[in-house]
């Protein structure tokens, strides 16, 4: 019932055709760590070109239903849609990084392998499907890491923060790590071994892929990401 009131409050949109300008209320959904240190920069230039729309967005770890609390787009890490009536489009991949500060090397040690980790007191992002469990890879060599420490926390920024304060090693996404890495406030480890890359991902209910302020949105943030990318690839 919720998914037959919510495609008759958006039929207008669909009905109006693709050369309808983008105009009324656009509801986004977005990790907190993400939404802060990526979407926010991006949004201002989006308003610029669209200033008929208004932009409501919400900063939340908790896993929105899009259907049930009302969101056209959620940005949403790498995992299985839990709705088969909403669609994905793939945005950006999602590195993450094994990083420290100086300070907590030159007290504790640099890590030679991903053994010794456990050795060393290291935060964990609770949000993370095996808090734990950090997995490795080199070539065709695999590690899995039981990993240990006196912070766990739900925000890759405020992991970040403890980090860079000394406090210990953390995995952290690039678009959190990207910053203090090179400012010099964190430094890379172990750079052989990588985890493996998640993706960003646009979902969005099935019934709204016509609006046009559902394409704008994702057809913007799709080549806001290429164009990072190929800079990326220059650099």
């Amino acid at each position: 019932a919720v998914e037959i009131l919510e495609a008759l409050a958006h039929a207008d949109e669909a009905a109006s055709g693709s050369d309808a300008s983008p105009r009324g209320r656009l509801r986004i959904s977005a990790p907190m760590s993400f939404g802060l240190t990526d979407l926010a920069e991006r949004l201002p230039r989006f308003q610029q070109r669209y200033p008929e729309l208004i932009l409501d967005v919400e900063f939340n770890d908790r896993q929105a239903d899009l259907l049930e609390d009302g969101f056209d787009v959620a940005l949403r890490g790498s995992g299985p849609l839990p709705d088969s009536s909403l669609k994905a489009r793939r945005l950006r991949p999602l590195h993450r990084l094994l990083c420290a500060s100086a300070e907590y090397l030159a007290r504790h040690g640099t890590p030679e392998t991903p053994e010794a980790l456990t050795s060393h007191n290291c935060l964990v992002f609770t949000m993370a499907a095996q808090p734990n469990s950090w997995v490795f890879r080199r070539g065709e060599e695999t590690v899995e890491i039981v990993v240990a420490g006196n912070q766990r926390i739900n925000n890759s920024i405020a992991l970040c923060t403890s980090a860079i304060a000394g406090c210990g090693i953390v995995l952290l996404p690039d678009f959190v790590a990207g910053g203090p890495l090179a400012e010099g406030r964190l430094q890379r480890i172990l750079p052989d071994w990588h985890v493996d890359d998640q993706h960003i991902h646009a979902v969005y209910p099935a019934h709204r892929e016509r609006a046009p302020k559902v394409r704008a949105l994702i057809d913007f943030l799709v080549a806001e990401y290429a164009e990072a990318q190929a800079l990326t690839s220059k650099a």
